[in-house]
């Protein structure tokens, strides 16, 4: 309450002392969800994180947890957030990605060998690094 009270004091922000309460009363009641995911996702699903984001550990962490083949990574290198600075590599990843699915067979691919990719099998599904372009 004393945060809050300094932060409206400043009139930087005015927060709602009620939804606050809400929040950190949810916060609280919280359950951990890796040991559920297995549990409550059935289908294949793709984790991207760029490798100076600070989410990449929890990317791994999911990763790891389910089950082998149902669950794809990519990280891709040189960026914390993939999609605003790389949005040509993430779509080319998401359409090989919807591809193995067999999922869009039709759409044509746009190869480039300058942003070559590495795979690499942890045990848990298949990895993806992506190297920044050299050019």
């Amino acid at each position: 309450k004393e945060k809050m009270k300094a932060t409206a004091l400043d009139g930087k922000l005015f927060l709602n002392e009620k939804n606050v309460s809400k929040f950190a009363e949810a916060f609280k009641k919280r359950t951990e969800i890796l040991p559920e995911l297995n549990k409550k996702i059935n289908f294949d699903f793709l984790l991207m994180a760029g490798i100076k984001s600070k989410y990449v550990e929890d990317t791994e962490m999911i990763h790891k947890e389910m089950a082998p083949g149902l669950c794809s990574m990519i990280i891709v290198e040189d960026v914390s957030e993939p999609l605003t600075e790389t949005p040509g590599r993430v779509s080319e990843a998401v359409l090989l990605f919807c591809q193995g699915m067999g999922l869009m067979p039709s759409i044509p691919r746009k190869f480039s060998r300058q942003g070559s990719l590495i795979s690499q099998d942890s045990g848990y599904g298949e990895r993806i690094y992506t190297r920044k372009d050299e050019s």
